[in-house]
Formats: structure tokens, sequence, C-alpha cells
């Protein structure tokens, strides 16, 4: 997983399993081993880039591929649980991704 400003960057494709891996409260609170990457990179297209949030009570995932330009943006009016967020935004973006152009 590539960290970018508030912005999270995984491989596309990527399986659901991993991406929840990336979302689990270890991650979100706890300290992670970070590398720089040396020369930067440029803009990556094929990735999922996605992020969660919350305030209030309210609840938002968003998350798009960029090689594919497919995205998608979850609001809530509650505050759910991260896991289904991230669920449901990965069965919209992949099941857009198989319908014909």
């Amino acid at each position: 997983m590539t960290q970018e400003m508030i912005w999270e960057q995984y491989p596309y494709p990527i399986s659901l399993d991993k991406l929840l891996a990336g979302h689990t409260q270890e991650v979100v609170f706890g300290s992670m081993p970070v590398k720089a990457i040396t020369p930067p990179q440029s803009p990556q297209q094929n990735v999922w880039i996605n992020k969660t949030g919350s305030t209030g009570g309210f609840a938002a995932y968003v998350a798009y591929i960029p090689a594919k330009k497919l995205a998608m943006v979850l609001l809530s009016n509650k505050n759910y649980p991260v896991p289904p967020r991230v669920k449901a935004g990965y069965q919209i973006l992949t099941g857009l991704e198989k319908l014909p152009n």
C-alpha cells in the first residue's frame, strides 16, 4: 500500500481481502513502517485509490481506478463501520468494471 497525503493506493487488480486488510483498526490507528520511494513515482494508473471518512454521525467512502476511468462515492447519514463501506464500494466498482463500454 502507498500512502499519499490522505489517500491510500493499492496495485490494481486487488482482492477484497487485501483491501479490507488495509482498513483494519490496527492499520488505521496503529503505527505502520514506512519507506521512502526513491526516486519518487510518477502518478500510477493501474491502481485502486481510496479514502474512508466519518464525522458527527456521517460516513463516506470514495474509491477510483484511474486506468478504468471508474469512480464511486458512498455517503451515509449514519456512521456505518468501515468494512461494510469498503465491501459495498468494492462490489460497485468491480461490478461496473464488468459492464460493456
